[in-house]
């Protein structure tokens, strides 16, 4: 057999779906953009889902043709199959598992599954006891077991932590990117009128800021970066954000850490999506200076002086009421005190020349990574990560 084709006796007595069916799913030709997006979205290894994150990443940096080409595709659909509408169904928090299971096949439920850690000595049902455990090709538990991620993609937490993986990619197609910015907000998401992407993506950040458990920061934090990304330099951005009258209370209190799932780095991130915002509201220095160096955008310069528009006096007068300079500033400063904020700067030490003790502690780690993700995907870890 060639290599990585898996042979027809492999599943004796099949009844899940015909082998045919099955090899055709896994030949089936799919892009490397997309490909990496799904393993973004949907990757139980941490060290593949930031591999695939990395590689969108330096294909998005100083490339506005390829992120206008991405974002040209993003559109809602019921049975996702492009980059854009598996990207707008994570950040809608839409169930895909039709797509998953096209994406990665599970074989039948009597073939046991070889995962890692305590999973190595575990046969699933139908299995002779003693029996050694196969590895699955897949890469994924069978369909029928109740802690596959079949059965999490049913939970709102699992899609949660999808759409903040979302939106980490979203604002890498966002980045210095001022005609996608402005494109992205006209996009219907829904036939109701006004329902656009941005509302839901602060509807699913507003959800996930209320769950006591706090399992959705990940979740949150992504997002929260992604309309950092969105509002900088882009007026319309800020006024789309800011027209919701539920939306500014919202942010106000993730600053002043009055949400359930508040801590030290929503208050911050929260505090920083504040000061874009008071910097490119309508009417304020930056915005004015900006829009005149824009010439595209005289026109919505005139529109966002309608009323019902939270202007750019209006946004201060409720920050120095509400919250005050001090606390805003304060919320920033305690964020890049926390050890997480500093281990993120931290530049990484690379070692100077390969060796096979640097080697074999790469292995090592490895082996850690994937020990802890499998628990995480089997629902054996306390929290999830939307890294």
């Amino acid at each position: 057999q060639p290599y990585g084709q898996v042979p027809p006796s492999f599943f004796p007595g099949s009844n899940n779906r015909p082998l045919q069916q099955q090899q055709q799913q896994q030949e089936q030709p799919v892009s490397l953009l997309l490909a990496a997006l799904r393993l973004v979205l949907r990757g139980v290894i941490k060290l593949e889902r930031a591999g695939a994150r990395h590689l969108l990443e330096a294909f998005c940096h100083s490339n506005t043709i390829g992120q206008l080409a991405l974002l040209s595709t993003i559109a809602p659909s019921a049975e996702p199959h492009t980059f854009g509408e598996e990207l707008c169904a994570a950040l809608l928090c839409q169930s895909t598992s039709s797509t998953a299971a096209a994406a990665y096949p599970a074989p039948p439920a009597g073939i046991p599954y070889a995962g890692f850690d305590r999973s190595i000595t575990r046969n699933t049902a139908g299995s002779r006891p003693g029996t050694p455990a196969v590895p699955n090709p897949y890469g994924r538990p069978p369909v029928s077991s109740s802690d596959s991620p079949e059965a999490m993609a049913a939970s709102q937490l699992y899609l949660q932590l999808c759409a903040g993986r979302a939106a980490r990619i979203l604002g890498y197609l966002l980045q210095q990117n001022p005609a996608g910015q402005s494109r992205l907000l006209g996009l219907q998401v829904s036939d109701t009128l006004g329902d656009t992407l941005l509302l839901r993506t602060v509807k699913v950040l507003a959800e996930g800021c209320r769950r006591a458990d706090k399992q959705a920061l990940p979740a949150c934090y992504c997002i929260l970066r992604l309309l950092i990304t969105w509002c900088w330099g882009c007026t319309a951005a800020v006024s789309s954000l800011l027209a919701v009258p539920s939306h500014l209370p919202l942010l106000v209190d993730l600053v002043g850490s009055r949400m359930p799932a508040s801590d030290v780095h929503t208050a911050g991130l929260t505090a920083v999506l504040l000061g874009v915002c008071l910097m490119f509201a309508p009417g304020s220095p930056v915005s004015r200076q900006h829009q005149l160096q824009q010439d595209h955008q005289q026109q919505q310069q005139q529109s966002f002086a309608a009323a019902g528009r939270v202007s750019y006096s209006q946004l201060l007068d409720v920050l120095l009421n509400r919250t005050g300079l001090s606390q805003l500033f304060g919320a920033i400063d305690d964020m890049k005190g926390s050890k997480a904020y500093a281990a993120v700067m931290t530049a990484p030490q690379l070692p100077a020349h390969i060796t096979r003790a640097a080697a074999a502690a790469v292995l090592q780690l490895e082996a850690h990574e994937r020990a802890g993700d499998c628990r995480v995907a089997w629902g054996q870890a306390p929290h999830l990560q939307a890294d």
